[in-house]
């Protein structure tokens, strides 16, 4: 499951920042790394999420739906981490 939440946590990144070495750069992990993991998403899914070119990347319309999705479920993620620990400090 921690391998599936990286790989969104990549994509949702790579959307963002429209930039695979940005993105690589930003979770200070190597540019092949990220390569991987969006890779193997696309592959888990059986869809292309980006266009890649040299200088960008371009999300596909599946890629823009399910960032949308992606974006909620991490924000929702992140807050229940931040209850849970709220909760405990309590």
């Amino acid at each position: 499951m921690s391998a599936r939440i990286d790989e969104l946590q990549t994509f949702a990144l790579i959307a963002r920042t429209g930039s695979l070495a940005t993105a690589s750069r930003e979770l200070g992990v190597a540019p092949s790394t990220v390569t991987k993991q969006l890779q193997a998403l696309e592959r888990r899914l059986g869809v292309r999420l980006v266009h890649r070119t040299t200088r960008r990347v371009v999300l596909t319309e599946l890629g823009r739906r399910y960032r949308q999705r992606v974006d909620r479920l991490l924000e929702e993620l992140t807050d229940m981490d931040a209850e849970i620990r709220d909760l405990h400090a309590a």
